[in-house]
């Protein structure tokens, strides 16, 4: 009774280990999904909600510079601003989730091609108020409102390039992760599954040994021969039945 009590708790503490091990790397994997989602997928997201914010601010300059409603314009400088509000918002955003000082370097130069930028809307905004909007339109081709607006697209580029790259690092650093939790689980679920054999096999002969040799007394004894005895060293209930 006592060897079946031991291998019992023993199992179960084989078990309990395996079990320890498996929630520790979901644990484990759950953590680095979740910085994965936090640190880039969300970041992507912010970086479009910027692009796309960007462009539709140069559209509507564009557009400003051509209409001569005064409600359209009323409408157009509404959406200027609510995108403005919009990529200010996305960005105070994304900069919470920087980590790393190349990506506060690539954040600042952003700020700095983006407060260019903001010159271009407020010049093209006083030109039009002025009606001046053919100046306004001419100045939205030049090569020097260009070379802001491309160094601005380049800037938010850069950013998710960045994010993109890390992202694909640390979408592998997750695949080794798995990789290794799913190798350690077959590993040592394997040496436990072997212990238990082997600690079934020692109880099924611990039993199996002294039950044999009462069964062979036995036939002697119906044999009539009572010039016998069963030996053995265990200590219980089998034991103390043989002796």
């Amino acid at each position: 009774m006592k060897r079946l009590l031991i291998g019992f708790v023993t199992v179960a503490i084989l078990a309990g280990i395996v079990g320890f091990i498996g929630i520790t790397n979901i644990k484990a994997l759950d953590k680095s999904g979740s910085e994965l989602y936090e640190k880039n997928t969300v970041p992507i997201a912010l970086l479009q909600d910027i692009s796309t914010g960007f462009q539709r601010i140069r559209i509507n300059l564009f557009e400003l510079s051509v209409t001569t409603s005064p409600e359209k314009r009323a409408d157009l400088l509404k959406r200027i601003s609510e995108r403005r509000a919009e990529i200010e918002k996305a960005s105070q955003d994304f900069e919470k989730r920087i980590v790393t000082a190349e990506g506060k370097k690539v954040f600042e130069n952003y700020l700095q091609q983006r407060k260019e930028y903001v010159k271009v809307i407020e010049q093209v905004t006083a030109l039009t108020g002025s009606g001046n909007n053919a100046q306004a339109f001419e100045y939205l081709q030049s090569a020097e409102t260009e070379r802001i607006r491309n160094a601005y697209q380049d800037s938010i580029e850069k950013m998710v390039d960045m994010k993109l790259t890390d992202a694909d690092k640390r979408s592998d650093a997750n695949t080794a992760q798995a990789n290794s939790a799913e190798l350690n689980m077959i590993i040592i679920s394997a040496i436990a599954f072997l212990l238990a054999i082997f600690l079934g096999w020692f109880i099924a002969r611990g039993v199996s040994r002294p039950v044999n040799r009462m069964v062979e007394a036995s036939e002697r004894l119906a044999l009539g021969d009572t010039n016998l005895s069963v030996k053995t060293n265990t200590k219980d209930e089998i034991g103390i039945l043989a002796n």
